[in-house]
């Protein structure tokens, strides 16, 4: 996915959850769990790193490391 789309999409991602432009409550990197990205939509595989942002009980987004860049350059432009 080229620059330019991957930073709509977080972009609406934002505009969608306010909440998640904060810094939320907590930040896990790890192995990836085969999860989507919340970004670009495309699994997460164990031999990628997962940024994991906590932000309540039924708020979790997981990210590419590459999405996660993105989300936080994002997020501060707000």
């Amino acid at each position: 996915m080229d620059d330019a789309t991957l930073r709509d999409r977080v972009r609406v991602l934002l505009a969608r959850h306010r909440h998640r432009a904060s810094d939320g409550e907590k930040l896990w990197a790890g192995p990836g769990s085969d999860s989507p990205c919340s970004a670009c939509g495309l699994v997460i595989t164990a031999s990628e790193t997962e940024f994991e942002l906590n932000f309540g009980p039924d708020a979790v987004e997981r990210l590419h490391r590459r999405c996660y860049a993105v989300w936080d350059s994002e997020r501060h432009r707000r």
